[in-house]
C-alpha cells in the first residue's frame, strides 16, 4: 500500500503525543493548557484520554510492520546514531524484514501458511520516514582514501602490538578501555552512501 505523503499529519500526532505526556507528568495542569502550549485541538486530547486511536494505529492493519515493531526500529537508529553509525537504507529494509520474517515464523507451521506478507522495498523506506519525523536521510561522510591505503598489515600489526603492550604493563582490564578515535568508521564501506539518523541528535557519521 502506498504511503500517504503527508509529513504535517506525522508532527501533528507528534504533538498530539507530546500534550499526553505533558498531562500524565503534571507538566500541564489541564487538557485546555496542554492543547494551547502543544498547538492542538482540545477535543483531540480529550478523545485521546477517552482511548480512542491514533490515525497510525488504526490504519496498524495495514502497515509490514506493527507500531510497536516501527518503534523498536527507531530505537535502534537513534542508539546507532548517538553511537556514530546510523544504518543504510539497505540495512533498514533488511532489518525490517528479518522482523517480518521472525514474526511469520512464529504464525506459520510446516503445514500451513497462515499470513504471508509482500517483500520490503524502497518505497517503505520513505512511508517509514514520514511516519517517524524525527527521523532523517543524509549523505554519509566517505572514509579518507589515505584511511584505507595506509593501513597495511604491519602499521596494523605494530599498533596492536604496542596496543597490547600498553593494556598488559599498566594492567588495563578490556571494559575500562575506550574508543577516542573518530566516529564514523565501517569496515569495508569507503565511498559515501545514504544514511538514516535521528535529527536530534548531533553526532559525526
Amino acid at each position: 500500500m502506498p504511503c500517504r505523503k503527508d509529513p504535517e499529519s506525522y508532527a501533528k500526532e507528534a504533538r498530539i503525543q507530546a500534550a499526553l505526556v505533558g498531562i500524565a507528568n503534571g507538566q500541564y495542569p489541564s487538557v485546555n493548557h496542554a492543547a494551547r502550549e502543544c498547538g492542538v485541538p482540545p477535543s483531540t486530547l480529550h478523545h485521546r484520554l477517552n482511548g480512542r486511536q491514533s490515525r497510525v494505529e488504526s490504519h496498524e492493519e495495514q502497515q509490514l510492520l506493527s507500531a510497536n515493531e516501527e518503534k523498536e526500529i527507531v530505537r535502534w537508529i537513534t542508539h546507532s546514531t548517538a553511537t556514530g553509525y546510523p544504518p543504510r537504507h539497505a540495512t533498514l529494509r533488511s532489518m525490517a524484514a528479518e522482523i517480518q520474517r521472525r514474526r511469520v515464523r512464529q504464525i506459520n507451521d510446516d503445514s500451513i501458511e497462515h499470513v504471508s506478507y509482500p517483500e520490503i522495498g524502497t518505497e517503505w523506506v520513505k512511508c517509514f520516514l514520514t511516519r517517524h519525523p524525527k527521523l532523517k536521510s543524509k549523505v554519509g561522510k566517505s572514509i579518507e582514501a589515505a584511511r584505507v591505503t595506509d593501513a597495511s598489515p604491519e602499521i596494523l600489526t605494530k599498533w596492536l602490538e604496542e596496543y597490547y603492550r600498553v593494556i598488559t604493563e599498566y594492567d588495563i582490564e578490556p571494559e575500562n578501555t575506550y574508543n577516542m578515535d573518530e566516529t564514523g568508521f565501517s569496515i569495508g564501506k569507503i565511498e559515501a552512501t545514504r544514511i538514516i539518523i535521528n535529527s536530534k541528535i548531533h553526532a559525526a557519521y
